[in-house]
């Protein structure tokens, strides 16, 4: 009885190995396939062959790529490939800032600062600011420096709560 059960159990960890190796491998090849998709996108577009970019950059955002979404972000921005759309340039920087890109929390300070693509916002661009200088950005540290100086204690401590709320969450709650 003893032995039958230690082959039970030997096979069971044998095909729970053969399905973890075939799920690794699957996240593996989807991870490798996202990163030829951002890869691609960019050498379209230093090419400026933005349809060709826009397809790749789509392709890896939709997929959760937060540097994709960045990338397709700037494109909208810019109107690089596609009709200048800045709700839809803040629609992508929002999503890649919210999964983790530094580069894109610190676009969402400039542009809720100067309102483009959005509402005009100090606290906002206060709060993402705060969220970049937390990442590491020291350009987004200076701004946050450079506002300080210029927002109300009140307003400053609303987007400082704000910024927590969004790390503390890990971007889940970054409104």
């Amino acid at each position: 009885m003893h032995s039958r059960a230690c082959q039970i159990v030997k096979h069971l960890a044998g095909e729970l190995s053969t399905l973890a190796l075939a799920l690794l491998l699957a996240v593996a090849g989807a991870s490798i396939s996202l990163a030829d998709d951002l890869s691609d996108g960019l050498d379209a577009y230093q090419k400026r062959e933005f349809s060709a970019a826009l397809k790749h950059f789509r392709k890896a955002a939709e997929e959760e790529d937060a540097d994709a979404q960045l990338h397709l972000g700037a494109m909208y921005f810019n109107g690089h490939g596609v009709a200048q759309d800045r709700d839809e340039a803040a629609r992508w920087f929002h999503k890649a800032a919210v999964g983790g890109n530094l580069e894109a929390q610190h676009i969402l300070g400039v542009i809720y600062w100067d309102g483009r693509g959005v509402t005009r916002s100090y606290v906002s661009s206060y709060m993402w600011f705060n969220i970049a200088s937390h990442n590491g950005s020291e350009s987004a540290a200076d701004s946050v420096r450079r506002m300080a100086a210029k927002l109300s204690a009140p307003d400053i401590s609303e987007a400082e709560r704000r910024a927590r709320a969004c790390l503390e969450s890990n971007y889940r709650n970054c409104d």
